[in-house]
């Protein structure tokens, strides 16, 4: 399970830097980038209560 959530964290960390990287204003980017924060936080939590 723990190995999946890392999984999930890669992809999501991989979508970030190719959203980040097209262009976006920087506001939207910022936005999205908190929105990926608090996903990889929930993430990490759930791989802490699995393992």
């Amino acid at each position: 399970m723990a190995q999946e959530s890392v999984g999930l964290i890669s992809v999501a960390h991989q979508a970030f830097v190719t959203i980040a990287g097209c262009g976006v204003n920087a506001l939207s980017g910022l936005r999205m980038a908190r929105e990926f924060v608090g996903l990889i936080s929930v993430a990490h939590q759930a791989v802490w209560r699995w393992s």
